[in-house]
């Protein structure tokens, strides 16, 4: 069975595994990502050095990658947000397959996520079906009977754009607007709090901790909102590095779309959180390359 290098490309850290063609994973690794002090040429080193180092235990076929950022069918990165300065128009297949002599696809996470979910988690068999990922920055993919929905300029799906309150909604529920606003609540300093302490602190009592969780949710309900009306999906996943904190989002999101509700006539298509957890972006690049094979 043909083995593959996987790697999801995070704002904070690239994580990689070796998987077969089932989506098994072997091995794995993290390493930091260094674009925001270093430049994109420092994400192309540290994850080639990575591989270089798999490849001295595995016989390996290929290279798949999820990374951030609006990513073309070739592999290219057409645009990317503050946390990945000069990223944006990367060829990053090319340069990555050329780096480690591999044939390389890339896609964008969120879209890799969707697939994850589709072929191995929480949205199989599911269509229409949206995958939303909760971390630095918001993500999401539409698939329709399996297949992704790009658009004309590979934008569709794309809802932490949506204009929301002044703003667009990633800058109201992603991860770093809920430490945002409770480290304000608490004249604390954001780079203490990371989104999985503010959910701590949440399911201990944090009045501020919990009045963030809300308004995050409101935001995301709004969001989820046009999505429904628009695409009406049989299945909405949340996944992302939030998404562990189903215990505490999942009854205050359902709470804010009930408001809604009353409101408006809303799908109610099911809401379901990630199955993969951190592995839905490796498995889905995975998953993409299998289907789109240099």
């Amino acid at each position: 069975m043909s083995l593959y290098i996987t790697a999801d490309i995070g704002g904070t850290s690239v994580k990689l595994g070796v998987a077969d063609e089932k989506g098994a994973i072997l091995a794995r690794m993290a390493v930091p990502n260094p674009v925001r002090e270093q430049g994109v040429d420092a994400i192309l080193e540290a994850v080639s050095a990575k591989i270089r180092v798999f490849r001295e235990s595995y016989a390996i076929s290929g290279l798949a990658v999820s990374t951030a950022g609006v990513v073309d069918k070739n592999g290219v990165v057409l645009c990317a947000g503050t946390n990945f300065p000069g990223y944006s128009g990367t060829p990053l297949a090319e340069k990555l397959g050329a780096l480690c002599g591999l044939p390389c696809t890339a896609a964008n996470d969120a879209a890799c996520a969707a697939l994850g979910e589709a072929w191995l988690g929480a949205g199989k068999d599911a269509s229409p079906f949206v995958c939303v990922t909760l971390g630095a920055g918001i993500g999401s993919a539409i698939l329709i009977d399996g297949s992704l929905l790009s658009g004309a300029s590979n934008f569709a799906g794309e809802i932490g754009c949506l204009p929301f309150e002044g703003g667009i909604l990633e800058d109201f529920a992603s991860a770093r607007a809920l430490v945002r606003s409770v480290a304000k609540a608490k004249n604390l300093s954001e780079s203490g709090l990371d989104g999985a302490k503010v959910l701590d602190m949440a399911r201990a009592g944090d009045p501020a901790a919990q009045s963030g969780v809300q308004r995050q949710m409101r935001a995301l309900a709004a969001g989820l909102a046009a999505v429904f009306l628009i695409v009406d999906p049989a299945v909405v996943v949340i996944g992302g590095g939030l998404s562990a904190g189903a215990d505490v989002l999942a009854p205050v999101l359902e709470q804010e779309l009930s408001l809604l509700r009353d409101a408006a006539p809303l799908p109610r298509p099911r809401i379901l959180f990630s199955s993969l957890g951190n592995d839905a972006g490796m498995l889905g690049a995975l998953s993409y390359h299998l289907r789109n094979k240099p």
